[in-house]
């Protein structure tokens, strides 16, 4: 685990009150394995709250991808940083994945428990005007 300087080289939008987060991060992309999480100190915010703590949506080619949803605070002082603010990133955090375990059995067992969820949501949302 390490405390990095990071810089932003991207961050757009991702969908509805979503957002990309890449980071320039060698040593920690280097790094991380599938599974892991990163904690990030929020630009702005940094005396008066603690590191958030997000999944790694990508670790490639030195960088460090997040994707975050705008849900408070702090998500939303996230929001506001621009490419080339200094982040600093706490990581890898959190074991991974088993290395034993092949990709698309771990990856079908995890979006069949987000399909169940979302099918449980969308059934509790239905009424007789809209069923």
């Amino acid at each position: 685990m390490r405390d990095e300087e990071t810089k932003i080289v991207s961050h757009v939008d991702a969908g509805p009150g979503y957002r990309f987060l890449v980071l320039d991060a060698p040593k920690l992309a280097a790094d991380l394995v599938p599974g892991q999480f990163v904690h990030v100190r929020i630009p702005g915010l940094e005396a008066s709250a603690l590191r958030r703590p997000f999944s790694v949506f990508d670790a490639a080619d030195g960088r460090v991808t997040v994707m975050y949803k705008i849900v408070g605070r702090g998500t939303e002082a996230l929001a506001r940083a621009q490419v080339g603010d200094a982040v600093k990133v706490e990581g890898p955090l959190g074991h991974g994945f088993p290395a034993t375990c092949t990709g698309m059995p771990l990856l079908c067992a995890i979006m069949m428990k987000v399909a169940e969820e979302q099918d449980r949501e969308n059934t509790a949302s239905e009424t007789p005007d809209n069923a």
